[in-house]
């Protein structure tokens, strides 16, 4: 992760900070900035004061660190890009200067300082916990800690002290002091960790391309610098120079020579916070209280980054493999800002698909960005008691509407989003079926193995032949009259447990009807009344509850009397 934070002179000094994110695409930022798919939103984390910040590759999941005065504090997280934020409570309380964190975002070093010495802390699960990695014995200028970078994968890690540069190439269970290594105030890393950039601020830039074992001195960098900046693969090479008219010094040969950017006249103070992307393309810079300034080429041509002159103070870049590159952003001021695409909705599934024409279905939603919902219509007609339930997820009542497969339509704050022929108006079977003649017009199939049954009883019924998932009314003609409704399953299959009506005897249609695709079938039966004896071989079999229990046993003990009766006769005689 491509990792920039706020001035190493000013951890520990008496500023408040806030975070805002900025996204871009790998469009020029020209366009982007006046596209009207990107906006500012407000966000960030209600702290007090943010020094650090650094964000995984794809810049959604982002730590700030907070130093407020007086008061030791926890580390900040994010996993919506900078959004919103969450105070991670199992974190170490202290007053936190820089923090880095690998590719992935589960692996996190923060510098941090308990009034006496310097200590880094760590965490491998995310901020779920914290370890002590390594502690310096008191806080002197000769072992002062002032910058961390990461490798991707987060076993190699370089801290910049003021005695030299800190190194750990097993994951921060040990740090040694870099042999002959520069003394340094800022310190950048590739991805892979073999490439280091490191510089004080009244010297020159200090260049390894071997994991730190050898360093080069960058004569012609020049010197004053702040904040520095290597691109994996070690040719572009960035920085913000304190103090100097160019603002910003960029290689792109390595380090061979620089040239100016010639944007600090832009900038109001010295230009103090820079970042750049892991191939080098994007760079932004910034001073307190000024627009800051980008590129997009490497640092050969820069323009105003359209975000507001505010104290802009560090950056962290989202790596350039991702569609839209991120820019975590700290400022001193007091206004919060989330710059990005605009969260426009977008919706995926519905359940039901189906129900009445005369409405009072609830239907959930389902999709993305579903929040602050102004309307939802169905076929062009207000749905009511609509709720965003989460960003994914809402609920509404259907209203009353004609026959028909229509289109849902949800319109938020940043956009609309369509589901096209998502939900099905079904007539009520008095008007699906006009007649018995209707049914009649169905092809006979065996619904039941069973063509006699008790009114009154219930039987199971298994058919198949329907389009998976279609809504399928169970229907006794004669009203026609509603047993039943229910869905195909995913094979087409239509089961149901249905209830005979008590009143209702004689022959009859018993129907299986798919409005929607007119898909059907029929079979005749015969109701008896309530409490008739029938041939058994003829009851329902699976799923029937046919209760003649009681007029079996009737009969068999008259049956038994009889009998006994006879015998008493014949001793008598």
């Amino acid at each position: 992760m491509k990792k920039i934070f706020g001035s190493p002179s000013r951890l520990f000094v008496s500023l408040l900070l806030f975070s805002a994110t900025l996204a871009m695409t790998q469009a020029p930022f020209a366009q982007e900035a006046s596209a009207v798919d990107m906006e500012w939103i407000q966000g960030g984390p209600s702290s007090t004061r943010l020094v650090g910040v650094d964000s995984s590759n794809d810049g959604k999941i982002a730590y700030a660190t907070e130093n407020p005065a007086g008061a030791m504090r926890k580390i900040w997280k994010s996993t919506d890009g900078g959004a919103s934020w969450t105070e991670l409570a199992n974190a170490p309380s202290a007053y936190w200067g820089a923090i880095a964190a690998s590719g992935n975002g589960q692996i996190v070093f923060a510098l941090s300082w308990d009034g006496i010495g310097q200590s880094i802390y760590q965490s491998i699960d995310s901020g779920s916990t914290w370890t002590l990695a390594y502690t310096t014995p008191n806080h002197t200028t000769s072992n002062q800690l002032n910058d961390i970078a990461i490798s991707d994968n987060g076993n190699t890690v370089a801290v910049a002290a003021a005695n030299g540069i800190l190194k750990s190439i097993d994951g921060g269970r040990n740090f040694t002091l870099v042999p002959n290594s520069p003394a340094v105030t800022t310190i950048d890393m590739s991805s892979d960790g073999s490439k280091l950039v490191g510089a004080h601020y009244y010297a020159t830039i200090k260049k390894s391309i071997n994991g730190g074992d050898t360093w080069l001195d960058l004569a012609t960098s020049g010197t004053n610098w702040n904040q520095i900046a290597i691109s994996d693969d070690g040719m572009t090479i960035m920085g913000a120079a304190k103090g100097n008219a160019a603002g910003v010094m960029s290689s792109r040969d390595g380090g061979q020579t620089f040239t100016s950017a010639n944007i600090g006249s832009t900038f109001l103070d010295q230009a103090v916070f820079g970042g750049m992307s892991d191939d080098g393309m994007v760079m932004i810079a910034a001073s307190y209280g000024s627009s800051p300034q980008m590129s997009i080429d490497r640092g050969v041509t820069w323009s105003s980054s359209g975000l507001p002159a505010v104290g802009w103070t560090g950056f962290a870049l989202s790596d350039s493999a991702v569609p839209n590159r991120r820019i975590i952003a700290i400022t001193e001021n007091a206004q919060v800002y989330s710059y990005g695409p605009i969260p426009v909705p977008t919706l995926t599934a519905i359940s039901p698909a189906n129900g009445s024409i005369e409405g009072g279905t609830i239907v959930t939603l389902t999709g993305t960005e579903i929040r602050n919902l102004v309307s939802v219509t169905i076929g062009g007609v207000s749905a009511s008691d609509f709720v965003a339930t989460s960003d994914t997820t809402l609920t509404f009542t259907t209203p009353a509407r004609t026959a028909g497969t229509v289109d849902i339509v949800i319109t938020t704050d940043d956009g609309t989003a369509t589901l096209p022929g998502a939900f099905t108006y079904l007539e009520s079977v008095a008007t699906a079926v006009d007649s018995e003649e209707e049914i009649l017009a169905l092809p006979v199939f065996g619904v039941t193995s069973r063509s006699e049954i008790i009114a009154g009883d219930s039987l199971t019924i298994s058919v198949p032949g329907f389009v998976p998932g279609e809504y399928v009314q169970i229907l006794l003609a004669s009203t026609p009259q509603l047993l039943a409704s229910t869905t195909a399953d995913s094979a087409g299959m239509v089961s149901a447990t249905i209830v005979f009506p008590r009143e209702i005897q004689g022959s009859h249609t018993l129907a299986l009807f798919a409005p929607v695709s007119g898909r059907g079938m029929r079979q005749a039966i015969f109701l008896h009344g309530a409490g008739t004896v029938i041939n058994l071989g003829s009851l329902p079999k699976t799923g029937a509850t046919i209760h003649l229990w009681l007029p079996c046993v009737i009969a068999m003990l008259g049956l038994l009397l009889a009998a006994i009766s006879g015998n008493r006769r014949r001793k008598i005689a």
